[in-house]
């Protein structure tokens, strides 16, 4: 081949660069550009290494490598010497750069360019498409990497174009695009430059119907499971508007507020419930606008009956039933007349002592306050036993009365008798109610055939014991009261019947005293009558799912008032409440008034509780999974719990729970779950 005069290719093969000098001509072939990436990731850390042949001439100073991002077109350009490579470095991702090789003389004359080779950097960032759906339909957005429906969010290299389509499902409609620089109805392409979120609406379009909700008062009405509310107020009035699907059904819950029940509920204008607690109503199939209104008022206040009744010889203030507000207080003021003193009050049956003054506080049942009095003389001041019965008359008893007297033993071990009989004494057979000092110590009563106490009473010589003996003549029997000095009033026999031989005894007038062992020195007795209290009862009983308070068997005294409450158990409502066998409704308070006979009331409930399910719906980004994904459904107030696994090289960067985000957790619970949820989770390399 010719070399002077002209310039030649050394090789025909390739084509090369050549430098033309006064020698000869020389060529320069680039052979190979090997891609390298640096360990740590950038925007900036690719390597790309190139080689060329050398050219074996002594003229030969060097070589240069250029280098730039468009074909023929170097903006870049290195001095490698005589070195035959060269690595060009921060090389940026996503970016196609081209190279070319030069040699070079002692003097500064360059050949042209070689042959051009050209290596492209991948790019290793990825931006996040997020896609979310809005309004009252559903629907479906697709595109590369996006099916959402069950994957709303992929991630993509930038500069990628993504084309997202929205399809409605039936029923719905799409209404447009929003955010990423989408709009209006149809196709939008996006082109990944940054993390980028995109609104699609759908919007319903089904048949849908209003159903007018009306809390008038302390209360209120709610639409279940219904996000389509808009509501308004107007002073104590709350007005919600309930859009409804066609053939669809609508659970609304009433609730009053504390101290309050729901008065009445109205469904297009007819009542279909009353005097409620908490309730709640299901429009079915739902074909047509509809109106629903609820009322509430405040609970009645429950109260309560004080009975009081003086017997001769004093008077009681306020005398006769005195009805008292649940919680209050009532005082009694006992007042002897002239020549009478108190010498006993009972409250509900038991003593309280010889007290003027009496108040019941924090009122929570029905009650009675009975005084009694006695005259400040009697024709025996002092009596003391002997072995031979001494008996001294009284006022002919035939009814209900007290004989109340002191006590006091000379001896720790004597044999004592004191004894109200028709006749006057002169065996212990003659006694109908005896009160003993018995020869172990202690005192007892006669009760039938025999002598007991209900509660051991130990006496002491010298001491000084009151008693109140309460008799009552029709029905045979007396209750025996002791009180040590200084101390309480001990109730020792209940209920005694009268002595056996005295079981027909029709009328009581005579007091007699013996003492076979020892003595003993009874003083200031007294007869004072009482005005006995007729009672009657109120059977309570609550069925399967609630309760009623008070329960069972309930006495009240004639005249007297008694309040009950109902509550239903949680999942239940009360259906109905009897009193006396006939419905009063389902109420949750019912008062007795005025009590002349016995009474029953009964409840019944019905179950309320309605299982709703919601759906949870988990996604993963690429880089790794969720478990269990796609959209779940589970039942109201039970709990879901999914994992989150990062793929080989990926970790998790993030999670989402209905679009907050919870940081780079590998598991979520959902726990009583009451509405629906949405988890979705991120990975990074």
């Amino acid at each position: 081949m010719e070399a002077k005069g002209r310039c030649a290719f050394l090789n025909a093969k390739f084509v090369k660069a050549v430098i033309c000098s006064n020698v000869r001509c020389l060529s320069v072939f680039v052979v190979a550009a090997t891609l390298l990436f640096s360990s740590v990731m950038s925007a900036y850390s690719a390597q790309a290494t190139l080689s060329w042949d050398a050219v074996y001439e002594t003229s030969v100073a060097g070589y240069k490598l250029h280098y730039g991002k468009t074909p023929g077109v170097y903006t870049n350009s290195v001095n490698s010497g005589k070195t035959t490579s060269y690595t060009v470095t921060d090389l940026a991702e996503g970016e196609t750069y081209y190279f070319a090789s030069t040699a070079y003389d002692s003097e500064g004359n360059q050949s042209g360019y070689s042959n051009e080779v050209s290596k492209s950097v991948p790019s290793t960032t990825q931006y996040s498409l997020m896609i979310a759906q809005n309004g009252t339909g559903s629907g479906t957005v697709t595109g590369s990497g996006i099916n959402c429906g069950s994957v709303c969010t992929n991630g993509y290299a930038p500069g990628t174009a993504v084309t997202l389509t929205a399809t409605p499902a039936s029923g719905s409609s799409f209404a447009g695009w929003s955010g990423g620089g989408c709009s209006g109805t149809g196709s939008c392409t996006v082109t990944m430059n940054a993390s980028t979120s995109i609104t699609a609406t759908f919007n319903s379009s089904a048949v849908t119907y209003d159903i007018t909700a009306t809390a008038n008062g302390s209360g209120s009405i709610t639409a279940l499971n219904n996000p389509n509310v808009s509501q308004g107020t107007s002073g104590s009035t709350t007005v919600s508007i309930v859009k409804v699907t066609k053939a669809a059904n609508q659970q609304f819950s009433i609730t009053p507020n504390s101290g309050y029940k729901t008065a009445s509920v109205s469904v297009d204008g007819s009542v279909v419930a009353t005097n409620q607690g908490s309730y709640t109503y299901t429009f079915s199939n739902v074909a047509a606008n509809h109106t629903i209104s609820a009322t509430f008022a405040a609970n009645p206040v429950a109260t309560y009956s004080i009975s009081s009744s003086a017997g001769a010889g004093g008077s009681i203030s306020p005398a006769g039933s005195v009805s008292v507000n649940s919680g209050g207080s009532q005082g009694y003021t006992i007042t002897p007349a002239s020549g009478y003193k108190i010498v006993g009050v009972t409250v509900d049956g038991v003593s309280v002592g010889a007290v003027s003054t009496y108040i019941f506080s924090n009122v929570t049942a029905n009650h009675t306050i009975l005084p009694t009095f006695a005259e400040n003389s009697t024709s025996s001041t002092s009596i003391t036993s002997s072995s031979v019965w001494q008996n001294q008359s009284f006022a002919s008893q035939s009814g209900v009365f007290t004989a109340s007297f002191d006590m006091i033993p000379n001896a720790g071990n004597i044999d004592g008798v004191t004894v109200l009989s028709a006749v006057p004494a002169q065996s212990f057979t003659d006694g109908a109610a005896i009160v003993r000092f018995n020869t172990t110590g202690s005192i007892d009563a006669r009760n039938g055939s025999s002598y007991a106490a209900d509660v051991a009473v130990p006496y002491t010589a010298g001491s000084t014991y009151h008693v109140r003996m309460a008799v009552n003549v029709p029905n045979k029997t007396y209750d025996v009261y002791v009180t040590p000095l200084g101390g309480n009033e001990i109730h020792l026999a209940s209920g005694y019947a009268f002595r056996t031989e005295q079981a027909t005894v029709s009328v009581l007038k005579n007091l007699a005293v013996f003492a076979g062992v020892g003595s003993y020195q009874m003083s200031n007795f007294a007869i004072a009558a009482q005005v006995p209290t007729t009672s009657y009862s109120i059977s309570a009983s609550a069925g399967t799912g609630g309760s009623i308070s008070p329960s069972a068997l309930v006495s009240v005294s004639s005249g007297g008032s008694k309040g009950f409450t109902i509550t239903p158990n949680s999942g239940y409502k009360i259906a109905d409440v009897k009193v006396d066998g006939t419905s009063v409704g389902a109420v949750s308070l019912y008062n007795f008034s005025n009590v002349t006979s016995n009474h029953t009331i009964s409840a019944t409930f019905t179950a309320t509780t309605t299982t709703s399910s919601y759906a949870i719906t988990a996604s993963a980004a690429t880089g790794g999974t969720i478990s269990p994904a796609g959209t779940v459904v589970v039942s109201g107030g039970t709990s879901k719990t999914y994992t989150i696994v990062p793929k080989y090289r990926y970790r998790i960067y993030y999670v989402k729970v209905d679009g907050v985000s919870k940081g780079a957790i590998s598991s979520y619970t959902f726990s009583n779950v009451a509405a629906k949820h949405t988890i979705q989770a991120y990975f990074k390399r």
